[in-house]
């Protein structure tokens, strides 16, 4: 298992305590530690994962999602069409659920290339400023 796997397995196994221990809740925190010995917070950044909050958030939906296919998995006497109904439905939010995410970081990613962008620019301009040659009177030469 990777490491980011094994982080939002650890932030599942941290909801489900929230849910069912008692005096259990609160901010969670999930640390990685590497070979080096050193150490980050998971998730490392907005683009990489979701925040634990949203996860926790998930979780919660999906449980919920989750619940109808649980409840058919072995019910042999329910309708096909039914549980089938019920496996599509559960498929259809989780994918929202990924989609609306996606979509976050998407916009995410796209802001932080307008600002690439925009600093670059601005570089630009003052690299371009510095270059020009000045008179002696503090003024760019005509014709230049």
């Amino acid at each position: 298992m990777k490491t980011d796997e094994a982080a939002h397995a650890a932030a599942y196994v941290l909801y489900c305590a929230k849910q069912w221990v008692p005096y259990c809740g609160g901010t969670s925190e999930i640390m990685i530690l590497d070979d080096d010995k050193g150490w980050s917070y998971f998730p490392p950044n907005q683009i990489e994962s979701i925040s634990l909050k949203d996860l926790e958030s998930d979780f919660g939906k999906f449980q919920l999602a989750l619940r109808d296919v649980i409840a058919g998995l072995g019910n042999f006497g329910l309708d096909r069409g039914v549980y089938d109904k019920s496996l599509k439905a559960f498929v259809d939010q989780v994918t929202k659920m990924r989609k609306r995410h996606s979509v976050k970081i998407e916009k995410l990613i796209q802001s932080e290339r307008e600002r690439q962008e925009e600093l670059l620019e601005d570089f630009l301009a003052e690299e371009s400023e510095k270059e020009k040659p000045e008179s002696a009177e503090g003024k760019t030469p005509q014709g230049l």
